[in-house]
């Protein structure tokens, strides 16, 4: 627990593994086992404000202006798709208590020979992702489990930016509270592609309504492609506001 990163931008990100080279085994990161993991900018803010920075208040946009990155392989998001570090292996990011900007159970580039996992379990998380954040090569599956915490814009069991992924994503929200969006994947770019399966499943939870047109869906949310069958699937326990689209794929 306690203050681990200066906060937002690239020079402050957080990784389960390095920049580059070759990693012949399992990585895992594991944020917040004893309690809330931080960045300065928002322990500064806290003792501006006279509040304990270990506990996180009921106020909007905290993971996106206070929150820091962090992946549970390594690689650079300054360089989308650099292939200088070589994952051979399974990774993944466990998120107990932590105020994050964006999560992904991969790596920030780089390839990865090996499935993803991240399991949430408290916090406030803006992005959260359980693939990469612009690998060049992922070869097997990602996995992305909630089970409580807050997420504030995305939460997806593919990417934003990774380049390919060979293998199947699977997410499954057990509970928590959602004000953005939940897909099968995110895709910034048109080249962001998924040579296989999406599976989507929905048991519990508390979806606020966003400015999104489309909250849940099965498929990619922005642009790329996914070559296999897409999956969604809610049952009646979750809790839907007012104003919610829902869609199978896209």
């Amino acid at each position: 627990g306690g203050c681990v990163s200066g906060g937002l931008g690239v020079s402050q990100n957080i990784r389960g593994a390095g920049f580059a080279g070759v990693i012949n085994g399992k990585v895992r990161l594991i944020l917040g086992k004893e309690r809330l993991v931080y960045s300065k900018l928002w322990g500064n803010h806290a003792q501006q404000t006279g509040i304990d920075p270990n506990y996180l208040p009921t106020t909007t946009n905290l993971a996106s202006n206070y929150g820091f990155n962090a992946a549970a392989g390594g690689g650079d998001n300054r360089n989308v798709w650099e292939n200088t570090l070589f994952i051979n292996g399974t990774t993944e990011l466990i998120i107990e208590q932590a105020l994050l900007n964006y999560g992904y159970g991969g790596s920030f580039s780089g390839t990865i020979e090996g499935n993803r996992h991240v399991r949430m379990q408290g916090g406030h998380v803006n992005r959260l992702f359980g693939s990469g954040g612009g690998c060049y090569r992922l070869y097997g599956d990602s996995y992305l489990e909630m089970t409580g915490g807050q997420i504030e814009n995305v939460i997806t069991a593919g990417s934003d930016s990774d380049r390919r992924m060979i293998g199947n994503g699977y997410t499954k929200i057990l509970a928590g509270e959602f004000i953005g969006l939940l897909a099968g994947s995110y895709g910034v770019r048109s080249n962001h592609m998924i040579d296989g399966n999406i599976e989507t499943i929905v048991v519990g939870g508390v979806f606020q309504k966003k400015g999104n047109a489309t909250q849940i869906m099965g498929g990619i949310a922005k642009e790329g492609m996914i070559s296999g069958a897409v999956s969604l699937t809610l049952t009646d326990s979750i809790e839907l506001m007012p104003g919610i689209s829902i869609a199978a794929a896209r």
